[in-house]
């Protein structure tokens, strides 16, 4: 029986899982580095101390434009399901996941798990992968961060499910030198950001106030901010009523002067 394993359990991986799970006569591994699935849509917790309540944010990808009928496909069934929903507020093709945008992940990693054959493994850091021209296999060797053990995976095919796995950066598993007949465009490239999550107290303004906007995008914003997202405006999210809620994310150029504050990494939850 083939068996498949996919890098990463963010959507682009579990999406591909899933798809994969579905086929008969085939078993499927996910890796995840985090305690979860997530990648991009991993939320960010966070308790305010004068309310002793918990917000979360959608940092890393505050929505999703569907710009593609496959996609907008995808979608829907994800609306059926109850992990997403539109989002006029922010154009005619937003969505967002429901009651956060992690619910689309949890909704794809339950679907992985039900089949057969299928195993997502949480907390596990992918070192490195290579493929082993004796037997045909792919190695992956990872540790288990819950004990610090090396473990050794052997599959017949493996999918990366981003292009940080192969770029130079802490989390990359397969070396440029190693990429061989790999089905990869000339030039691979990530941009990083940096992410500003505010947590404001909401003002009572007066009768003519103009409704709040609930996304602003460059040039509307004054550098170095691209955009601007009102988290607690998403359908499904109940923050505290006196609340708002903020993601604002950067220009690329703005953090890639600035290492320190942005890797070019995604969202590990």
């Amino acid at each position: 029986m083939p068996r498949v394993g996919v890098i990463g359990a963010g959507i682009s991986g579990l999406l591909c899982a899933q798809r994969l799970a579905s086929a008969p006569g085939l078993t499927v591994t996910v890796f995840e580095w985090g305690r979860g699935p997530g990648g991009r849509t991993a939320r960010r917790r966070v308790t305010l101390p004068e309310h002793g309540g918990e917000v979360s944010f959608d940092h890393a990808a505050p929505f999703f434009t569907a710009t593609s009928a496959d996609f907008r496909s995808v979608l829907q069934e994800w609306e059926q399901a109850g992990a997403a929903a539109r989002w006029p507020l922010a154009g005619e093709d937003a969505w967002v996941g429901v009651p956060s945008n992690h619910a689309i992940c949890r909704l794809l990693s339950e679907q992985v798990a039900a089949q057969a054959g299928s195993a997502l493994l949480y907390g596990r850091h992918v070192r490195s992968a290579r493929h082993d021209a004796a037997s045909s296999e792919w190695v992956v060797r990872a540790t288990n961060r819950a004990d610090r053990a090396d473990e050794e995976h052997r599959f017949d095919a493996l999918v990366f499910s981003d292009k940080l796995l192969l770029l130079p950066n802490p989390y990359a598993v397969l070396p440029q030198a190693d990429w061989g007949p790999l089905a990869l465009p000339h030039a691979l490239s990530s941009a990083g950001t940096v992410v500003l999550m505010l947590a404001l107290r909401r003002p009572s303004p007066p009768p003519s106030a103009a409704p709040l906007a609930a996304v602003l995008r460059a040039p509307a914003l004054p550098p170095p901010l691209a955009l601007l997202v009102r988290d607690s405006a998403k359908p499904g999210r109940q923050p505290p009523e006196d609340v708002e809620l903020w993601v604002a994310h950067s220009s690329a150029e703005y953090a890639a002067a600035r290492p320190a504050c942005s890797n070019g990494l995604p969202s590990r939850g």
